[in-house]
């Protein structure tokens, strides 16, 4: 499943950012948490997190993660990555994901950007998820 960078909203009512041709990047560094909610299929098996973007910021990296929310509050982190270290327009990814089986009768899924550098050094364009889904039929 692929999120658009245009799909995710700020945390921060106080958020100024731009959203246009599939990305979203922030036009200051001041509140610069983004959501997207993620929908995948209950027991699918998630295999991988990868993120498209934009970083030619020397002092910031960007960065995005994938979490379960229970319905109690608790909520985990089960895949990170980041741009450090790999500046430009480019691709991270980790396929080591923590509670890998989809539950959806007591987690909902996000997916978590930090974007802490104005439009001119970082864009975030997309974020993908891979999974298996053992119940889909052709």
């Amino acid at each position: 499943m692929s999120i658009p960078g245009t799909a995710f909203l700020p945390r921060y009512a106080e958020c100024d950012y731009t959203r246009r041709s599939g990305q979203i990047c922030a036009n200051d560094s001041s509140y610069n948490i983004y959501y997207a909610p993620v929908f995948l299929p209950h027991n699918a098996t998630i295999t991988g997190l990868y993120y498209h973007f934009y970083d030619y910021s020397s002092s910031y990296d960007t960065l995005v993660e994938l979490h379960r929310c229970h319905d109690t509050g608790v909520r985990d982190v089960m895949a990170r990555c980041n741009s450090s270290g790999i500046p430009g327009k480019n691709y991270c990814w980790d396929t080591t994901i923590d509670h890998a089986t989809v539950n959806n009768a007591n987690y909902s899924y996000i997916a978590w950007l930090h974007l802490p550098s104005a439009c001119s050094d970082m864009k975030a364009y997309r974020v993908a998820i891979s999974y298996n889904d053992s119940l889909r039929r052709p």
